[in-house]
C-alpha cells in the first residue's frame, strides 16, 4: 500500500531562488507530523505546494496515489488535503454549530439535515466547543 501523501523531487523557484528545492517525503493517511524548519527555509511554500495554492517548478506531489501538482485547491481538497491559516476567520454572526455546519454542507462529502447536524455536533465535540454549539462565533475568543 502507498502512503497517502507522496511527495517526491518536489521544487519551488521564484525567479533565480529556490524556495523548495527536490523535496520528498511520505504520510501515512491519519498520520499527524510536524514540519520544522527555521523561517525562510520554504515550510509555508512547501504546505502551499501540497494544497493547490502555488503550482510546483518540478517534481510530484500524489494524493492517494493521484498526481495533484498543479490542480486546484478545490480539487485538492476533495481528495482529503486542505490547508488552514494561521489567522482563521469564522463568521460572527453564525452559531458555533452553524459555522461548523458549512464545511459538512458543502465539503467533498456533502450532507444535510440530522446527518450534517451530527456530524457538525461531531467536530464541535473533537474541539471541545460542542457544550457552546449556540453561542455566538462572534463571542469566542482566539484561543476558543
Amino acid at each position: 500500500m502507498s502512503a497517502f501523501l507522496q511527495i517526491s523531487g518536489v521544487s519551488k523557484w521564484f525567479g533565480g531562488l529556490a524556495a523548495v528545492k527536490n523535496v520528498g517525503m511520505s504520510v501515512e493517511k491519519g498520520e499527524v507530523i510536524g514540519l520544522l524548519g527555521p523561517n525562510g527555509s520554504g515550510k509555508t511554500t512547501l504546505i502551499n505546494l501540497v494544497s493547490g495554492a502555488l503550482k510546483p517548478s518540478g517534481g510530484s506531489i500524489r494524493v492517494d496515489g493521484r498526481e495533484t501538482a498543479g490542480a486546484r485547491p478545490d480539487e485538492i481538497a476533495r481528495m482529503g488535503v486542505a490547508r488552514t491559516f494561521q489567522l482563521v476567520r469564522v463568521p460572527p454572526s453564525l452559531s458555533l454549530l452553524e459555522n461548523a455546519l458549512i464545511p459538512v454542507a458543502f465539503g467533498g462529502n456533502p450532507r444535510g439535515g440530522r446527518v450534517a447536524e451530527a456530524a457538525a455536533l461531531a467536530a464541535l465535540r473533537v474541539v471541545g466547543l460542542d457544550s457552546r454549539a449556540d453561542d455566538m462565533a462572534g463571542g469566542l475568543n482566539y484561543i476558543d
